[in-house]
């Protein structure tokens, strides 16, 4: 599985402040595959049990691509997007 470099490391970053909720968008086939990849990244950054189910908590994974107008993402997901984002890194995951 191939991830960025710089996403590989900014996203447990993110997730030391517990009260930080992740949005990432992927790509994927499906959500089945989503998920998978999902806890493939969970798996690389080597979590510890209760450090792994937090994140599936504050993580939103999003199906879509970078390369694509509007990222790809699907009505229902442009509509779940919070207006209120103090910051937004965009990186290939």
């Amino acid at each position: 599985m191939q991830t960025g470099v710089v996403g590989s490391a900014l996203i447990p970053l993110l997730l030391e402040d517990p009260n930080s909720q992740v949005w990432m968008l992927m790509r994927a086939d499906s959500c089945e595959h989503q998920k998978k990849r999902l806890e493939e990244l969970i798996t690389f950054w080597e979590m510890e049990r209760e450090q792994a189910q937090d994140a599936r908590l504050r993580i939103i994974p999003l199906l879509g691509d970078t390369d694509k107008k509007k990222f790809a993402l699907s009505e229902m997901n442009m509509q779940k997007l919070p207006t209120n984002v103090p910051i937004l890194f965009i990186v290939r995951v």
